[in-house]
């Protein structure tokens, strides 16, 4: 090489490195949300949309008639149409951008850039400023440059301002380069200003005021701005954060991954990087910060999958820094969530029942695969055989503790506890015998605790006694209930079918004739056994409880010895009794028919 070659290298190194020219910031408002607070209240300026124009973000540009009230008198205006966008504005001649609009212009369906000048009677001065919402960076620029589309027609005493910020918004500048106002422009035209104080800035923001002071003269439209960048020459290589790298593509909530990356530049003492995970969709408009260190140099990063995180296919990561503020790409493919388990919510019908109950617990909201367990201690949980929504306890005789396990492959969620009370319950039971007559006693034999007795005998009479005697008016089959409870409100009941004898009926175990009838109970089919110490003349009768004739057997002269009757009767469940006569004797036996 020779040595005009290489000082003509050398003069053009420091050329070469302000050639590579760095876009820090760019807004054109066609995102969802956008880096820009709209109304705030700095430079004296009116907060929020209540006043007589305000700050909006659309793609309005069609004008129209509306009407203005003042003093209670109608006025109507006219609004003219938003000159079209120029090419250089994304999505030109028709996107989105952020401008001044009138609050009259509105309530009347125009939605362009418009104003309601001040005239001192109905609407007076006032200040609408918007700001970007975040600082950035400059430090290892030079030749920073501000640039933006823009329109305002305005007058002498409505018009635009650029500010700048070097301290987060805390005080403002004023850009007097080229001009200190915009207006008396309807047409998009383009602005760049760039000034010393933009370079190596470690904080920088921008803001807009529109200024609507009283005046008798003024047009549409309003203050309109779209396409701001901010730009800057490096002399050392501009910071940058590569792509992450970590294993797998498939997590679940509560997932710690480790987040590679690698980063060019100078970063400042202090700065944090952070990694960032995005919405179901890919988008950053809201990151979910899921890690962070604070370094000035590259490494890993631990980060955590927050529990709760919806569950999706589309998400991506990415990774920040704060001094400067740097935003690095994207992993560059899809990552997916995985739902958690969700245990929902248990509630029971009954929490307080009565032994020998059951209930039935119900799991609300849940998302997976539900187990239940149960406890007597509250602590100690065994798994049941219950799976799904619901859990019948079954008959229960203690109290118990209920819980539902969900699991999904993303682990297992645990619900609230259910506890059921379970009171004890006593256990109804009576015996009763007949006196000589139609007279009978219950003995109740119920078991456990109980404090009141209510029977029912069977033919409309009713006792409290814990141990009644009731006399019937008749004989016959009655089917009586015994209904026990306790201070609890639990109860129970027996009922039991008891047959009352005639007076007339005598069941002496002792009678002269030696007969027997078995099986006794049984189904209708029976057998009559006779031993006779001699020759006798026999009746064998069957009778009803009342002692009517129902059927008679036999009927003969029977000799000395051993007899046997077999019957075979189609019977009603009850019971019967067997009569044997002879010329002297009338003898009984009870036949049980089940």
């Amino acid at each position: 090489m020779n040595a005009k070659i290489l000082l003509w290298s050398i003069l053009m190194l420091p050329l070469m490195f302000l050639n590579a020219q760095t876009t820090i910031y760019s807004e054109n408002f066609e995102a969802v949300s956008q880096s820009f607070t709209l109304n705030s209240s700095d430079q004296s300026s009116s907060v929020g949309t209540g006043g007589s124009n305000y700050w909006v973000v659309n793609n309005a540009y069609n004008g129209g008639t509306g009407t203005l009230n003042c003093l209670g008198f109608p006025f109507s205006f006219t609004v003219n149409s938003t000159q079209a966008q120029p090419a250089g504005i994304t999505n030109n001649p028709s996107s989105k951008y952020m401008h001044i609009a009138s609050a009259a212009a509105v309530s009347s369906g125009i939605n362009c850039a418009s104003f309601t000048a001040a005239d001192g009677l109905c609407n007076f001065d006032e200040n609408n400023f918007a700001k970007m919402s975040a600082d950035f960076s400059t430090i290892g620029f030079d030749s920073v440059e501000f640039s933006f589309y823009w329109l305002c027609a305005g007058g002498a005493q409505s018009y635009g301002e650029l500010y700048y910020s070097t301290n987060s918004g805390n005080t403002w500048q004023l850009v007097s380069t080229p001009s200190a106002t915009l207006n008396n422009q309807s047409n998009w035209i383009q602005r760049k200003v760039s000034l010393p104080d933009f370079e190596q800035k470690a904080t920088l923001r921008f803001g807009f005021r529109f200024v609507n002071q009283t005046t008798s003269a003024a047009s549409d439209p309003s203050l309109s701005v779209d396409e701001i960048q901010l730009k800057g020459f490096s002399l050392v290589p501009a910071p940058t954060i590569s792509s992450p790298s970590f294993n797998g593509n498939a997590f679940c909530p509560g997932d710690v991954l480790n987040v590679n990356y690698t980063i060019t530049g100078i970063y400042n003492s202090g700065n944090a990087f952070t990694v960032q995970l995005s919405d179901a969709t890919g988008s950053f408009v809201s990151p979910v910060a899921i890690g962070q260190i604070t370094s000035q140099t590259a490494g890993t990063i631990i980060a955590t999958i927050p529990n709760g995180t919806a569950a999706g296919t589309g998400y991506r990561i990415r990774v920040v820094s704060s001094n400067p503020n740097i935003v690095g790409s994207d992993n560059g493919s899809n990552l997916s969530v995985a739902a958690g388990p969700v245990a929902g919510v248990a509630s029971s019908g009954l929490d307080t029942i009565c032994s020998g109950n059951s209930t039935t617990v119900i799991l609300s909201g849940a998302s997976g695969s539900i187990v239940w367990e149960e406890s007597t201690n509250g602590t100690a949980f065994t798994a049941s055989n219950y799976i799904g929504n619901s859990f019948n306890t079954g008959i229960l005789s203690q109290s118990v503790y209920l819980r539902a396990i969900v699991i999904n492959s993303c682990g297992s969620d645990t619900s609230n506890i259910i506890y059921i009370h379970v009171n004890p319950s006593p256990t109804a039971a009576f015996s009763y015998s007949q006196g000589t007559g139609l007279d009978v006693t219950f003995t109740n034999n119920s078991n456990g605790t109980f404090n009141s007795s209510n029977w029912n005998f069977g033919n409309g009479n009713q006792s409290t006694n814990e141990n009644p005697v009731h006399i019937y008016s008749s004989a016959g089959a009655y089917s009586v209930s015994l209904t026990v409870s306790n201070s609890f409100g639990c109860s129970s009941i027996f009922v039991d079918t008891i047959n009352i004898f005639p007076v007339s009926v005598n069941l002496t175990e002792n009678q002269p004739i030696d007969f027997n009838v078995f099986p006794n109970p049984n189904s209708g089919q029976f057998t009559i056994e006779i031993n006779l110490l001699e020759s006798q003349h026999l009746a064998i009768n069957l009778l009803d409880v009342l002692g009517r004739n129902i059927s008679t057997l036999i009927n003969a002269t029977l000799s000395e010895g051993s007899h046997s009757f077999n019957n075979d009767l189609q019977l009603s469940s009850g019971i019967y009794l067997i009569e044997i006569k002879n010329n002297e004797n009338r003898q009984l036996r009870k036949l049980i028919v089940k």
